[in-house]
């Protein structure tokens, strides 16, 4: 395995073990643990050993991107009435991707934070157009009821 830079996939150390006639039939540990025991340094093979895993980045950390966007306010820094929902008028918003085709409908939702109320409504994609269409036709909506309403009260 070692000198021969392999995963350690217990098929191929089974196969090879067979080939060269030294495979004793017992079980063998899973893939999973074979990597545990790797990354705890258990075995003599190391991530520097295996060419595959050494390209992939390890899922555990987090990386922080240096030429990332910012497109607003991190949800890290709201003031702390939103985190405590004890004020209406805070909303989320999101969307929802049923398939992977960038060309099917979206679901967009609005959640206000107090009252857990929601809107859902379908747009035709997840472009920042589309989102802004759906916001101002819900604000349209919503002010013409309320113009309604009050009419009706008076």
């Amino acid at each position: 395995m070692l000198g021969d830079h392999w995963s350690p996939e217990p098929e191929a150390l089974i196969l090879d073990a067979k080939r060269r006639d030294t495979y004793e039939d017992k079980p063998l540990p899973c893939t999973t643990m074979l990597y545990a025991w790797i990354d705890k340094g258990q075995l003599k093979t190391r991530n520097i050993h295996l060419q595959e895993k050494c390209r992939r980045r390890p899922k555990n950390k987090l990386y922080h991107r240096s030429h990332q966007r910012v497109l607003g306010m991190s949800i890290n820094e709201r003031p702390p009435e939103v985190a405590t929902r004890e004020e209406f008028g805070h909303w989320e918003i999101d969307t929802v991707i049923g398939s992977k085709d960038k060309s099917e409908p979206v679901l967009l939702t609005l959640v206000e934070r107090k009252t857990r109320f929601e809107i859902l409504t379908l747009i035709e994609n997840t472009s920042a157009q589309a989102v802004t269409r759906s916001i101002r036709c819900l604000q349209t909506q919503l002010e013409s009821y309320i113009n309604h309403i009050q009419i009706d009260n008076s």
